[in-house]
């Protein structure tokens, strides 16, 4: 299973108060009709090729559009909800990157008074500190490497690595006050994720 259908599982779990973020990988015809239908609000990133209309879009040099895009012409429709002529309306958003170039984000927050477009740059941003946590995972928990086959041990490992996670979280919160009364104007200093993890593996039996 991908990760659009394991994103489409989460939309069960959602409701209409949620924003969800994406980045460039999700976005398709279905993926955000799946969204519209369930009244669950996004934000993605596209590609500049993404359609003729954000295509359009990068030429004209506007801030923001309101655009309908429907199915491509080589989607097979039989098994869906939707016709060819089922449009999806979206705002497009042009963010511009300080190396000179240009990002893209469709998001179904029609609204320009309520969410004007400077507010869509922050938003997306805040994906990033998901992205971080997926390296943390992958890198310096070494989530993917699991110590057996079956289904048991993989599921131990990985709640391990995920308690590991939340207890390191919480003690380098606890410090966050006191590390912010050492730091300087020339050194701000930070928590080593790498050695915490290092020792909290350790040490972490002898807590409980």
């Amino acid at each position: 299973m991908g990760e659009k259908e394991l994103a489409l599982e989460h939309l069960l779990h959602c409701n209409s108060n949620d924003l969800l973020i994406y980045d460039r990988g999700y976005p398709s015809y279905n993926f955000t009709h799946q969204h519209i239908e369930k009244n669950i609000n996004f934000l993605m990133r596209v590609k500049t090729t993404f359609s003729q209309r954000a295509i359009d879009f990068v030429e004209s040099k506007k801030a923001l559009q309101t655009v309908s895009f429907f199915p491509g012409k080589n989607t097979k429709l039989s098994d869906k909800p939707y016709s060819k002529n089922t449009p999806i309306k979206v705002r497009l958003v042009r963010v511009e990157l300080p190396n000179n170039k240009v990002e893209i984000l469709i998001t179904s927050l029609l609204d320009s008074q309520e969410y004007p477009s400077s507010l869509f740059k922050k938003m997306y941003a805040e994906r990033w500190k998901i992205e971080t946590f997926y390296d943390e995972l992958k890198n310096k928990l070494k989530i993917e490497h699991f110590s057996g086959y079956s289904n048991q041990t993989i599921q131990q490992d990985f709640y391990a690595a995920l308690f590991v996670s939340n207890v390191q979280t919480l003690i380098a919160n606890e410090l966050k006050d006191e590390i912010n009364e050492k730091s300087t104007k020339k050194y701000a200093y930070k928590v080593n994720s790498n050695l915490s993890y290092g020792f909290l593996k350790i040490e972490l039996l002898n807590f409980f």
